[in-house]
């Protein structure tokens, strides 16, 4: 082997130790990029759009013109900074090569887009969030909807076996489990009850 054949060997090893090291590196970036964004979703997501919703609810209140501009502010200010963290979310997918998801998957649920007035009997609400249980209680409740709350899917699961619903409102994700494994269980012994699966969350 020549001078010039070891320090090409050389010149590859360091540059193979170099790409290891850039590679640990690029490791610990998408863990800590996922904490964060695990965090966007369970600590900013969900409050934001809790925000808007009881907005949305003020509205149907009785307000004077100052009220009423103070809330419509409220909401603004709060879909603004929806679209600033959609933004940073989308930025986060082009790094990790992802495909974004639409507007429509990331966009919070408006109350107006909400239509239950065919339903006259009992809907079972499945959320560990309990803000957003109380927000679709509130949005239910003017319409005559008696609703039922259930924190996980062993609740939900007792609730379907001793009362009859005309509706199910399941969030996919939920601490521990998911909302596909609770509706393959109440599927095993209710066949006919519609259940609307739904989330604020991204993967």
């Amino acid at each position: 082997m020549t001078v010039n054949d070891s320090k090409v060997v050389r010149e590859l090893i360091e540059l193979s130790h170099d790409n290891e090291k850039l590679g640990a590196e690029l490791n610990r970036y998408r863990k800590v990029a996922q904490i964060i964004r695990s965090k966007v979703n369970s600590k900013v997501r969900l409050p934001i759009n809790a925000m808007i919703g009881y907005c949305d609810l003020l509205m149907r209140c009785e307000m004077d013109d100052e009220q009423t501009e103070y809330v419509d502010n409220i909401r603004n200010a709060a879909f603004e900074l929806w679209s600033v963290m959609d933004h940073l979310l989308e930025i986060y997918d082009e790094l990790e090569g992802k495909a974004p998801l639409s507007r429509y998957d990331n966009a919070p649920m408006e109350q107006s887009n909400l239509d239950f007035t065919v339903l006259k009997g009992r809907v079972l609400i499945v959320d560990d969030n309990l803000i957003s249980r109380e927000l679709m209680t509130s949005v239910l409740e003017p319409m005559g909807i008696v609703s039922d709350g259930a924190e996980n899917g062993t609740e939900a699961v007792e609730c379907c076996m001793n009362n009859t619903y005309d509706l199910i409102l399941m969030d996919y994700y939920l601490k521990g489990e998911t909302g596909a494994d609770v509706i393959r269980i109440i599927r095993s012994y209710n066949r006919t009850v519609p259940i609307i699966a739904f989330s604020s969350q991204l993967t």
